[in-house]
């Protein structure tokens, strides 16, 4: 099989169709050409946004405005390309200052809820401890004749 190249040369490579069976057992190349196999990320996306946010009727208005309009279509891909870093910077900043703000919260929150939980575990645990004493001090008081 003779391959050209860009300064009209030709090289060769070797032929292997007419070449004795071949083996699967040393075949190393992976088959991706199974029709079963689950679809990408990529190929999903495109199917929900092709099929719910933009069906072919928006696509061919879109694609008309856009070929009709080739400088407000270029002026406008230029300022959102320019502006969707500092918006996602600026929402990506929002996150983390919730993030940190909730988790500063929380311990602060902790450092009030501990102790108040232990202080009511312990009146509890108290409460419950004085009336089964006081009610053993009673059957033991009617026993005794009191």
């Amino acid at each position: 099989m003779a391959i050209e190249l860009d300064n009209s040369s030709t090289t060769t490579t070797p032929d292997h169709s007419n070449s004795h069976s071949h083996n699967d057992d040393n075949n190393t190349t992976p088959n991706h050409n199974n029709n079963n196999d689950p679809p990408s990320l990529l190929t999903a996306a495109q199917t929900i946004l092709t099929t719910h946010f933009l069906p072919p009727q928006s696509q061919s208005t879109l694609l008309t405005t856009i070929l009709a309009h080739p400088y407000w279509t270029t002026f406008l891909l230029a300022q959102f390309l320019c502006s969707a870093i500092p918006i996602a910077l600026f929402l990506l900043g929002a996150v983390v200052a919730a993030s940190v703000a909730v988790a500063a919260f929380t311990c602060l929150a902790g450092l009030v809820l501990i102790p108040v939980l232990v202080g009511t575990t312990v009146l509890g645990v108290g409460v419950w401890g004085s009336r089964w004493m006081s009610s053993v001090v009673l059957v033991w008081l009617r026993r005794r004749g009191w």
